[in-house]
C-alpha cells in the first residue's frame, strides 16, 4: 500500500508544544502489554498519523499531567500511516480521527476512547481519572472472561453487546449470534428485541440479521422511529461487518450480498447505486488478492465513473489553497457525507468507495509549518477527492504488477488527469513514473521521478525560507514531509536507473 496518496491532515493545535515531552514506550503494543502487566499499570495508546519528533509532545506539557501519565500508564504512540504495520489497531478500536486516545488494560481491552487535541491539561486529567475509575468496573476484558467461562445468560449477553456501543467499536459477531440463537420464538415479532438486534449491525449471512427480516414491516417501522443518525449508523455497521466477514472467510457470495445491500441505498439514483455496488466488489477482490477480477472491475470503475467526470471537475485556484501531502495510503475523504433518508435502506460511508449521496465540499487549508488544518467551503476538496481517487486506482494497477497494456495505458491517463488538476503534487508524478517503468518506458520513468524530487526539493526550500524569516519559529512534532518524500523518491529513482525496481 505504499505511496498511495494520503493527506497529512492532523486536527492538532501544535503551536503550544514545549520541551520535556511525554516519554513514549519504545516497542510494540504486545511489548507494552507485558510491561503493563509487570508494572501493574494501564496502557495509554495515542494513535496519530505520521512519525513524531521525540523532542516534542502531542499532549500539553503540564508537569502534573505528565506525572500522572508516567505513574499510572505505559504510554505508547502508534503511527497509523500506511506501512507502519498497525492496521489492526485502527480496525480493532475503530480509529477514524487523529489523534485518538485509547486507554487499555494490560490485555489490550479498551476502557475509554477520546479524540482530538486539547490545549490545556484539564480534559486530559479528566480522561485519566475516568479511565482509572472505569478500569475498576465491568470492563470489556471482564465480559470476555465471563463469556469464555460459559456465561450465556441473556441479560449478560445483552450487557456485553451494549459495552461495544459504549466504547464505539465493532460488536463481536459471535456474541451477537449467540444472543440471537437464544431468543425464544415469541420474541421474533417483539419491537424492542428486533430493534436491539438491528442496531448492533449484524452480518447479513447471520441468524441475527435473518431474525430482523422475519417481519419486514416491523423492521421498517423500527427505522422510522429511530433518529436519523442511528439509521445511518445501523446501515454502516451492517455493511462494514458483512464485508469484514466476507474478506475474512473469502466468501464471494457474502461480498456480493453486501454489495447489493449497499446498492439498495441508492433507490433514488440507480447509477450511483451501480457505482457503490461495483466499488464494494473491488474492495473485496483487492482484499482477497483476486487480481484478475479486481483489475477487470477497477478498469471499468475508474474509466466510466471517474474519468468521464472530467468536465464537471474544475482545476482549483492555487492561490486559494495550501496543502501538504504525503504518500502513501488512499486519501481519507475530507468531504462530509450525508446518507439517504430512506428508512430500512442501507447507507455507506466508506472512504475507499468515495460514493456520496449529498456532498458538502470543503476547502482544506493546511499549515505546512504546524500541521494544523482548517476547512472552509469551496470546490477544492471535491477536486482533490477526484484526483486522489484516480491516482489511487492507477497506483493499485502498479502494485499488482499488471502487464496488460490496455490497463496500463488507462492508468497513465488517470494520473495525467490528476496532475492536470494538481501539477505540484509529487505523489502523482511518482505514480506516473512507476507506471512508465512497468511499460518499459525507462527514460520517461526516470524523468518523471526526477520531477517529483525537484518539486519536493522546492517545497522543502520554501518551507525553510519561511521559517528562517519568522522571529519565533513554531514548533512542530512532525518532520517536514518534503524531506521524507525526497529520500523515498531518490531511492526509487536509483532503482529505475539500475532497472531493479
Amino acid at each position: 500500500m505504499k505511496r498511495l496518496l494520503s493527506l497529512f491532515i492532523m486536527a492538532l493545535c501544535l503551536g503550544q508544544l514545549k520541551a520535556q515531552p511525554l516519554k513514549y514506550f519504545q516497542g510494540s503494543l504486545e511489548d507494552a502489554k507485558l510491561a503493563a502487566k509487570k508494572q501493574h499499570k494501564l496502557i495509554y495508546l495515542m494513535v496519530g498519523m505520521g512519525t513524531i519528533d521525540p523532542r516534542f509532545s502531542l499532549v500539553p506539557t503540564d508537569k502534573d499531567l505528565l506525572k500522572r501519565y508516567e505513574s499510572d500508564f505505559i504510554c505508547i504512540y502508534k503511527n497509523v500511516s500506511p506501512g507502519a504495520g498497525v492496521d489492526a489497531i485502527y480496525q480493532q478500536y475503530n480509529v477514524t480521527t487523529y489523534p485518538t486516545h485509547l486507554f487499555l488494560d494490560e490485555q489490550g481491552g479498551l476502557i475509554l476512547k477520546t479524540v482530538g487535541y486539547r490545549s490545556n491539561a484539564e480534559p486530559y486529567l479528566n480522561d485519566i481519572n475516568q479511565a482509572i475509575q472505569l478500569s475498576k468496573g465491568n470492563t470489556l476484558t471482564h465480559y470476555h472472561a465471563e463469556y469464555a467461562k460459559g456465561n450465556r445468560k441473556t441479560d449478560f449477553l445483552k450487557s456485553y453487546l451494549l459495552k461495544y456501543d459504549e466504547l464505539d467499536i465493532p460488536v463481536n459477531q459471535e456474541v451477537l449470534e449467540t444472543y440471537a440463537n437464544l431468543l425464544p420464538v415469541s420474541k421474533l415479532d417483539d419491537f424492542e428485541t428486533v430493534s436491539f438486534l438491528i442496531q448492533r449491525g449484524p452480518v447479513l449471512s447471520g441468524n441475527a440479521y435473518k431474525i430482523t427480516r422475519v417481519y419486514p414491516k416491523l423492521t421498517d417501522s423500527i427505522y422510522k422511529t429511530l433518529p436519523y443518525e442511528k439509521r445511518v449508523r445501523i446501515n454502516n455497521r451492517i455493511i462494514n461487518a458483512s464485508m469484514t466477514a466476507a474478506k475474512a472467510k473469502k466468501d464471494e457470495s457474502l461480498a456480493m450480498q453486501t454489495a447489493s445491500f449497499t446498492q439498495a441505498t441508492w433507490t433514488n439514483n440507480w447509477q450511483k447505486g451501480m457505482v457503490a455496488q461495483l466499488s464494494k466488489m473491488m474492495e473485496y477482490y483487492r482484499a482477497v488478492n483476486d487480481t484478475v477480477k479486481y483489475l477487470r472491475n477497477a478498469s471499468s470503475y475508474y474509466q466510466q465513473y471517474y474519468l468521464l467526470q472530467r468536465d464537471s471537475i474544475h482545476k482549483p485556484d492555487p492561490l486559494e489553497t495550501t496543502v501538504t501531502v504525503m504518500p502513501p495510503r488512499p486519501v481519507h475523504s475530507a468531504v462530509q457525507k450525508s446518507p439517504a433518508l430512506v428508512p430500512g435502506r442501507p447507507d455507506t460511508k466508506n472512504d475507499s468507495a468515495r460514493i456520496v449521496n449529498k456532498t458538502i465540499t470543503k476547502r482544506i487549508t493546511i499549515n505546512s509549518l504546524t500541521g494544523s488544518s482548517t476547512l472552509t467551503p469551496g470546490p477544492y476538496a471535491n477536486a482533490l477527492e477526484y484526483a486522489a481517487t484516480l491516482n489511487n486506482g492507477a497506483w493499485s494497477f502498479y502494485t499488482m504488477k499488471t502487464t496488460n497494456a490496455d490497463y496500463l495505458s488507462k492508468a497513465v491517463i488517470w494520473v495525467w488527469r490528476s496532475i492536470e488538476l494538481f501539477p505540484a503534487n509529487t505523489a502523482f508524478y511518482d505514480t506516473l513514473a512507476h507506471l512508465y517503468y512497468l511499460q518499459k518506458k525507462y527514460d520517461e520513468a526516470i524523468t518523471t521521478e526526477q520531477k517529483a524530487i525537484d518539486i519536493s526539493q522546492a517545497a522543502a526550500k520554501s518551507r525553510e525560507e519561511i521559517m528562517a524569516k519568522m522571529k519565533t519559529a513554531p514548533l512542530s512534532a512532525f518532520p517536514d514531509p518534503s524531506v521524507k518524500a525526497i529520500e523515498m523518491y531518490t531511492a526509487e529513482l536509483e532503482k529505475m536507473k539500475q532497472k531493479t525496481l
